[in-house]
């Protein structure tokens, strides 16, 4: 489970959900890290910055686009930071609430996590019945929370399975228990 690569509005600080954005300097990360392993399929978010970091880590792998896997909408956050929010009253509130309040105009916490844990258990349905067995995923921070703070046998608050852009999970999951996941190790892509 890998975060796509940093973007502008990463760096920025910004709510990037439904924003479409590039990659922000992908030549600093190095190309050739998964070089020695050997993967069968990439799952990735459609948004084009996970569709970029797939094709710049795996340019020879077949990649297959999960819609659901998508960032949460932000709603009337989108593509602000807390610099422009915080003499919002609504982002008080949300934040007062500790994140819990749908983001106004946009999507709900708990509907994201329900959308993104739906998916992951359809791309599992998908990857066993096809018989693969190694296989990459090129998402968004919030999907890899999600999915881990639902399935990991470590159990974790949804926040503190937070990852930072181009780092990830090396995961297993077995075909007989789909509803554990075991967290085998961090994956710190290395900058050049």
């Amino acid at each position: 489970m890998i975060r796509h690569f940093a973007t502008k509005g990463n760096l920025e600080k910004r709510y990037i959900g439904r924003t479409e954005e590039s990659v922000d300097r992908i030549d600093q990360y190095a190309k050739n890290f998964f070089s020695e392993e050997v993967f069968s399929l990439v799952c990735c978010s459609p948004k084009k910055r996970c569709l970029e970091t797939a094709q710049y880590l795996f340019p020879d792998i077949e990649k297959k686009v999960w819609e659901d896997f998508r960032e949460c909408d932000f709603g009337i956050f989108e593509n602000l930071n807390y610099l422009d929010l915080e003499k919002d009253s609504d982002y008080q509130k949300w934040i007062a609430s500790g994140g819990i309040l749908p983001f106004p105009e946009g999507e709900a916490v708990s509907d994201f996590k329900i959308r993104t844990i739906k998916a992951f258990e359809e791309m599992l349905d998908y990857c066993f019945s096809m018989q693969y067995e190694k296989i990459a995923m090129v998402v968004h921070g919030g999907t890899i929370m999600s999915i881990l703070e639902a399935f990991a046998e470590e159990k974790k608050e949804y926040f503190d399975w937070n990852v930072s852009n181009g780092n990830g999970y090396m995961v297993e999951v077995s075909d007989l228990d789909r509803k554990r996941v075991s967290v085998c190790g961090i994956l710190s892509l290395p900058l050049l």
